[in-house]
């Protein structure tokens, strides 16, 4: 049910927003949600619109998941700039972090 919730929520966050935000940079700290929500990380230098600026997460039920959290472990190790692309914020409006829908490495 925890679940169910928190893709209802993502969606109408998403739908509710407007286009695509790209940001380009480094990553600097990466980790999960405590309630299993998702996966986090943090782009040095990025503005994507939510209150927490620079902070991205990918939802545990985007269809892309593990393709996405790999590039993102991928980057980061790498320490190369990556362009990600976020659709809304995690809690509505311009709250929480920016809900990822694409990570493109060079």
């Amino acid at each position: 049910m925890k679940r169910f919730l928190f893709l209802l929520i993502t969606i109408l966050a998403v739908t509710a927003s407007g286009g695509v935000i790209s940001s380009t940079g480094q990553l600097s700290q990466l980790g999960n949600g405590w309630g299993g929500e998702g996966y986090y990380f943090t782009v040095n230098g990025a503005s994507n619109g939510c209150s927490s600026v620079n902070r991205f997460v990918i939802p545990i039920g985007f269809a892309e998941f593990k393709d996405t959290v790999a590039n993102v472990m991928i980057a980061y190790t790498q320490k190369l700039t990556v362009r990600v692309d976020a659709n809304g914020c995690l809690s509505g409006g311009t709250n929480g972090a920016a809900v990822v829908v694409g990570v493109t490495l060079p």
